[in-house]
């Protein structure tokens, strides 16, 4: 009997390992496959233009993820993207996944994390400035049922590429500047939107890259 009573304890263990295992495996499987589109659409509905997104990745189990690039292009793919943000990679909380908001840990890049790339005057970034700062006055109706804590953020170095934007031809003149950083977004009003936390670094992103060049 006391053979038996060990067996069934250790048999439900066992099978309830591997439930675990399998239910956290179709999780994370679930999970990744939207994280690209999602994010996507949240980048697109922050800015109103066009997004680019590659090699994005993320994993329930560890609580980390990366992206190779994410790019914002204002005007057509015939032109160099506006702004380029390069080897992400981010930590959060998987409880938070479940319970929210939405704590995400530490957002890097780089180290030249960031590419902005111009024609002339810096005309382009600021007009995309003064839009993301105009609907960010407006309480944001996308995505309210989600909520994102951002505690620190470092996008590394940037270049603000000056020159013609036709793909296949050289950049003119090159302007370093600091890539963006941020800290404690949301923390004391229970979390912002994706779409708000996305217009806050890319209107940080962008007022550091007209800072760099004097524009």
């Amino acid at each position: 009997m006391e053979w038996n009573k060990k067996a069934f304890i250790a048999i439900g263990a066992a099978v309830g390992i591997t439930l675990s295992v399998v239910a956290g495996f179709y999780i994370n499987r679930s999970f990744s496959s939207k994280f690209q589109e999602n994010l996507i659409s949240a980048i697109e509905a922050a800015t109103g233009i066009q997004v680019l997104v590659q090699g994005a990745a993320v994993n329930m189990v560890t609580g980390n993820g990366s992206v190779d690039i994410i790019a914002l292009n204002d005007t057509s793919l015939k032109d160099k993207n506006l702004i380029e943000i390069h080897n992400v990679t981010f930590s959060f909380s998987v409880p938070s996944v479940f319970d929210g908001p939405l704590r995400i840990e530490n957002i890097q890049a780089g180290p030249v994390g960031i590419d902005v790339n111009i024609v002339g005057t810096g005309y382009r970034v600021g007009k995309l400035l003064q839009v993301l700062r105009e609907k960010s006055k407006l309480r944001s109706q996308e995505d309210t049922d989600i909520r994102v804590v951002l505690e620190q953020m470092d996008l590394g170095e940037g270049r603000l590429n000056v020159g013609t934007a036709l793909l296949g031809t050289e950049i003119s003149r090159t302007f370093p500047f600091s890539g963006a950083k941020l800290a404690a977004i949301g923390e004391n009003e229970g979390g912002v939107t994706p779409v708000e936390l996305v217009r806050k670094i890319v209107i940080a992103t962008g007022l550091n890259a007209l800072k760099a060049s004097g524009f």
